[in-house]
């Protein structure tokens, strides 16, 4: 796992510096978005959470609106299944969510623009259903977005978040964290 997150930390250093490299005008007009992404979670954050039988596939459909070019929100799905060490079961889950995307670099270097590179703070709250056993829960979910424009109306992104929330699976305070790789679409509903 830590070469994963060391090849991550490379390909996010790479998008930065080609982000410096080129440049892509912003649509105003393109305030729309659907996204989706797939990569890798597990069930929890210790030390012994960090075995092979822990890692799960992890699906995500986001759409949402940039209500300006500092803050988007938008409502998504998360999934599909995860695993953890006391049984060695897939316990599919459906999580759908709804959150605020907080562009940091426009809210603390207050420029238009680095290149076609930003990063994003997204929060929010949703519903967890966990299959294996019936549960239902409340839960927040955070996480850090790295996207880089292709095009005005696509951009690729790497993401690190978690679903944080009480009793998911082992009766306390359980975490499931990921990362993904995946391309957003902006569009307008306008008709200019």
């Amino acid at each position: 796992m830590k070469y994963f997150y060391l090849l991550l930390l490379v390909l996010l250093g790479r998008t930065f510096i080609v982000a410096q490299s080129s440049k892509i005008m912003e649509d105003e007009n393109s305030n729309y978005f659907i996204a989706v992404s797939g990569g890798l979670q597990m069930s929890g954050i210790k030390s012994e959470d960090f075995i092979t039988a822990n890692y799960t596939p992890l699906l995500s459909l986001t759409v949402g609106k940039n209500l300006s070019d500092l803050v988007a929100v938008h409502i998504g799905y998360k999934g599909y299944y995860f695993s953890y060490i006391e049984d060695s079961l897939k316990h599919y889950y459906t999580y759908l969510f709804a959150g605020l995307n907080v562009n940091m670099i426009k809210l603390f270097f207050r420029v238009p623009s680095i290149g076609n590179w930003s990063v994003g703070v997204t929060s929010g709250i949703g519903y967890l259903k966990n299959n294996l056993p019936d549960k239902h829960s409340i839960c927040a979910n955070m996480g850090l977005v790295n996207s880089f424009a292709l095009s005005k109306s696509f951009t690729v992104t790497a993401e690190i978040s978690s679903i944080i929330g009480w009793d998911i699976y082992q009766g306390n305070w359980d975490i499931l964290p990921g990362i993904s790789l995946g391309v957003a679409y902006f569009f307008s509903t306008s008709s200019q």
